[in-house]
């Protein structure tokens, strides 16, 4: 299964890994907060533009737990990395949708 997360852009794989994201709506276990949609972030959406660039990061991980709007993960590979403006495009255009992968 593919996962999406939006970040600030260029954080490694290591990084993501040792992080434990905030409000989750589940009382902050440990892991990442990612999606399971192309187009849901959660929120952050709101938070990137061209003062502070976003990426979105396609990944690879074992579930820890669901939250409100996707779950909880241990990252174990990073898929693709596009820029938010780039993803942006590609929802319009519809190729953001050929990376849900549901195996």
């Amino acid at each position: 299964m593919n996962f999406f997360r939006l970040q600030d852009a260029g954080i490694s794989l290591s990084k993501m890994r040792k992080f434990n994201s905030g409000d989750g709506g589940d009382g902050h276990k440990h892991g990442l907060c990612v999606s399971t949609s192309p187009d849901r972030f959660g929120g952050a959406e709101g938070a990137y533009g061209s003062d502070r660039p976003g990426e979105v990061v396609v990944l690879k991980g074992t579930k820890v737990a669901e939250i409100y709007d996707g779950y909880r993960i241990r990252p174990t590979e990073i898929v693709a990395r596009f820029s938010w403006a780039t993803w942006q495009a590609m929802l319009a255009d519809g190729t953001a949708w050929d990376y849900e992968d549901w195996n």
